[in-house]
């Protein structure tokens, strides 16, 4: 075997000696270079002007196109953010203007209530100046018709208080007239009559009893009643009464329903009337009489 090796290296060494001997291994790498230069394409120059990003030929240019890249990134941001602040502007200027109409909306609002309770107190003070006058008007229509009434109704009062006879016999007579002085008729006409005077004692005024007797009396209708006198107790008083500073009195009352009134329900009208006796020294009884400062009232 070392035999084989030998004579094998030494054909080896015999054929590296030779001028045409190549060794294989040198060959084939000599055949794939030649292979290898025989594909490459052919480098092009670059334009830096306009990369071709889409193919970048050598690092250089790819890095160039990386750059251009973050430019149109950093451009397109720039972009939308001035895109986003413009936004924010109209939606601010959007917020002023709606804050705008807010506050004016809100001042309308207030103008509208004030406005409101202006016009309330005034439509309250209108209906209390309704209900004033609707009042006024019912015063002034009660007014009215109580002056009707007053101008309208029946007035009963005495008219004359004379003496029937100068010289009577047996006893002094009075007549009393009393006349319906209103527009409408007067019923359940009561008279009550009396006489008194202060010769002998204090004048007493107190009215007998008496059953009344009843009349009517229309408008501008009279009637005449008496009252009588003793004739005896006449000639006792009468010294006194020519001295001065003694009174003689016929007083009395009338008492009458109008046509307005509630009979069922109300009390009569009535009239108080006294008088004096003026006498004069004639005959037994001559004189008149005159309606005293005190004792006359009627309702």
């Amino acid at each position: 075997m070392g035999t084989g090796n030998a004579l094998s290296n030494e054909q080896k060494d015999a054929e590296q000696d030779n001028p045409n001997y190549t060794d294989g291994n040198k060959r084939n790498a000599a055949q794939q270079f030649a292979l290898i230069t025989l594909n490459r394409d052919k480098p092009r120059d670059t334009n830096w002007g306009k990369p071709n990003c889409k193919q970048p030929g050598n690092h250089d240019e790819a890095d160039l196109c990386q750059q251009i890249e973050a430019v149109h990134t950093a451009q397109y941001t720039f972009v939308a953010n001035g895109v986003q602040e413009v936004l924010a502007l109209l939606a601010l200027v959007g917020l002023v203007v709606t804050g705008i109409f807010t506050n004016r909306a809100a001042n309308a609002a207030v103008d509208a209530a004030k406005y409101g309770r202006t016009a309330a107190i005034a439509g309250i003070r209108s209906a209390k100046a309704a209900r004033e006058s609707v009042s006024a008007a019912r015063a002034q229509i009660a007014i009215t018709e109580r002056n009707a009434r007053l101008e309208s109704r029946a007035y009963v009062h005495v008219e004359e208080i004379s003496i029937l006879d100068e010289n009577p016999k047996h006893q002094l007579t009075f007549a009393i007239r009393f006349k319906n002085f209103g527009n409408t008729p007067a019923d359940k006409v009561t008279f009550i009559a009396g006489t008194t005077n202060n010769v002998i004692g204090n004048p007493s005024f107190d009215l007998p009893e008496r059953k009344p007797l009843y009349y009517s009396l229309g408008p501008g209708q009279e009637h005449t009643t008496t009252a009588n006198h003793s004739l005896a107790l006449w000639h006792i008083i009468r010294p006194q009464l020519l001295n001065g500073g003694r009174t003689y009195y016929l007083f009395g009352e009338i008492r009458y329903f109008d046509a307005f009134q509630d009979q069922a329900n109300e009390e009569p009208r009535f009239t108080r009337f006294r008088s004096e006796m003026i006498l004069v020294d004639e005959g037994i009884a001559k004189g008149i009489f005159v309606f005293s400062d005190e004792g006359n009232e009627a309702n």
